[in-house]
């Protein structure tokens, strides 16, 4: 063979070697490819979802936590009344239940010493109040199916709402009971040398701040408990306000100040002025169409019903159940021995032979809060679909949304006596 021949076999040879993969080759390594790929898409899809899980998760424990610990607060201050608790000064069942050694005057209501004519957001004398949602049942052991989406103003409650409360019935959502706290807050200023009478306060100028023109406060000394409205500022050189007769303040007494001749804080007495609490809690609708829990206070310089606009508290709330003890004792002891929905303490006649004097009866509360996520985290088709809050039997929707329910049961520490 001479050396062209070679030559020519070699490229020939090398030729052969690089014409590529064949169909069968082909197929199989796209073959092996897309099984790749779809793991990849599987494993990329469960972890996704898996985060979307815990962020959703963890939503609904920040909100969820957060929410019960702010209403455990304020159920228990339900009933503080300063220095002397709520049965101090109110009395206890069994005739009557306001003694003339402890009485509460409110300057809002008329005449001061009939406080059922007091504003709704002014009842002191109820610290505790519950609505139940009755259009549908929804009491321990009720099986109740959520709505999707939510609705609200579609209920009837028990007792039914006040006309004062008209902007909340139109924005509770179905399925989902409502809460009213009342009480005088924690923090407290103390009265200057010459005291308080006849409707002229004195504080310390340099706490005077605490005083804003328009506001409700409650002053105690122990013994009485006088609610008012602060008609002005105090003055910053002197410490001294208004708080006599006009605006909120109805006139109690002859002289003109509306003021009670019982009502002199006088100097050598300990009295404290105490800002008035009123807060009522509600699962709603917020303006992104999503379910929150809100809160509405009292604002007096607001027309009547001096109730505030709604403020959300936390989102993603679909569902708030109560459950009330009261201590149904011949002379209560301050242990709760039954446990009832809000219709049906307002309903028990032998709690008190009305509904102020029942209410007083209730020593804790019980909360149920049922939390979802903000989006869709988890698969839709999960077996169990069912959940308790506060025994209420909850059917959820398959939304695909992660959901936790949250309970409480908070004793009402300032409406007993030890």
């Amino acid at each position: 063979m001479n050396v062209h021949s070679a030559c020519s076999y070699d490229r020939k040879a090398m030729v052969s070697s690089q014409r590529g993969l064949s169909l069968i080759e082909l197929m199989i390594a796209m073959g092996i490819g897309v099984v790749l790929l779809l793991g990849l898409v599987q494993i990329f899809g469960a972890t996704r979802a898996a985060f979307n899980t815990a962020e959703g998760l963890s939503r609904v424990q920040e909100g969820g936590r957060f929410v019960a610990e702010l209403m455990r607060r304020e159920i228990r201050m339900a009933g503080h009344l300063g220095c002397i608790n709520e049965s101090g000064t109110m009395g206890v069942p069994g005739a009557p239940f306001q003694p003339p050694q402890a009485f509460l005057l409110n300057h809002l209501a008329n005449p001061a010493t009939t406080l059922a004519n007091a504003p709704f957001a002014f009842r002191l004398d109820v610290p505790v109040q519950g609505f139940e949602f009755t259009a549908s049942a929804t009491g321990p052991n009720d099986a109740y199916t959520l709505g999707a989406p939510a609705i609200a103003g579609a209920g009837a409650f028990t007792p039914p709402l006040p006309a004062q409360l008209g902007a909340v019935t139109a924005e509770a959502i179905a399925g989902s009971d409502i809460l009213v706290l009342r009480y005088l807050s924690p923090d407290s200023i103390g009265l200057g040398p010459n005291g308080a009478a006849a409707g002229v306060v004195q504080v310390d100028p340099a706490v005077a701040n605490f005083i804003q023109a328009g506001l409700v406060y409650g002053l105690t000394n122990c013994s009485t408990v006088s609610l008012f409205q602060a008609r002005t500022a105090p003055d910053a050189t002197t410490g001294v306000f208004n708080a006599g007769f006009g605006g909120l303040n109805i006139a109690v007494s002859g002289d003109g100040t509306g003021w009670d001749g019982r009502e002199n804080y006088g100097l050598g007495s300990v009295p404290a002025i105490h800002r008035y609490v009123m807060s009522v809690y509600y699962v709603g609708i917020d303006a992104g169409g999503e379910p929150a829990l809100f809160r509405r206070t009292v604002n007096p310089a607001i027309a009547a019903p001096h109730i505030a606009p709604r403020e959300a508290v936390v989102e993603g709330v679909e569902s708030m159940q109560l459950v009330f003890g009261a201590d149904n004792s011949a002379f209560m002891d301050d242990q709760a021995d039954i446990y009832q929905t809000a219709g049906a303490v307002s309903g028990n006649a032998a709690l008190g032979a009305n509904l102020e004097e029942r209410w007083r009866r209730v020593v804790n509360v019980r909360v149920g809060l049922l939390v979802r996520s903000p989006q869709p985290a988890s698969d839709a088709s999960q077996a169990d679909r069912t959940v308790r809050v506060a025994d209420t039997v909850i059917t959820l929707p398959q939304d695909g949304r992660v959901r936790q329910a949250y309970e409480a049961l908070v004793v009402s520490r300032n409406r007993v006596k030890n």
